[in-house]
């Protein structure tokens, strides 16, 4: 859904922000995108054992976060002061991102907390830094979503490991 997500951003945006700026952060998107994707399709051919787990798990983890990061830049680069309807667009954007990965990173605990945090985290900052009160409440409500969505998180991984711990312990 990132690949959608950010041409769709791409093409709202594509009036108010530079077209060179734009087609980079996009094409950035994509090559992390890809890149994510091949790591995935080496990892099921390879079915590699529980000793290279750990090693699994931070490649995808170092995946979310960059994704994470590219979406925090466009709240750096493309975050129109003079548009509160683009401004919310990003915000409302990222935030079903963010929840999305919530709900489809429930095994690996920290996921969903690597794209959350730097994507979310700068629209907070962004929205605060703009100062007005309708900007320092889109911030603080930001806050809060950032919160809400790592407790969730939590909650969601702990329940599912349970899940798969009792599956396993009912095989034996």
């Amino acid at each position: 859904s990132t690949i959608i997500c950010g041409l769709i951003y791409i093409i709202v945006v594509w009036e108010i922000a530079p077209h060179t700026a734009l087609l980079t952060w996009l094409a950035t998107l994509y090559l992390l995108s890809g890149l994510r994707y091949l790591s995935y399709t080496f990892y099921l051919r390879l079915k590699p054992g529980i000793e290279k787990a750990r090693l699994w798990k931070n490649i995808f983890i170092a995946g979310a976060f960059l994704s994470g990061l590219v979406w925090g830049t466009a709240g750096i680069f493309f975050f129109p002061v003079s548009s509160l309807s683009h401004q919310v667009f990003l915000i409302l954007l990222v935030a079903g991102l963010s929840a999305g990965s919530v709900a489809t990173n429930t095994a690996l605990k920290w996921g969903s907390q690597a794209f959350v945090l730097p994507s979310m985290t700068v629209l907070a900052v962004e929205s605060f830094m703009q100062g007005s009160d309708m900007h320092l409440a889109m911030g603080a409500v930001i806050s809060l979503y950032i919160f809400s969505m790592i407790g969730t998180a939590c909650r969601m991984s702990e329940s599912t490991l349970s899940s798969l711990k009792l599956r396993f312990e009912n095989l034996d």
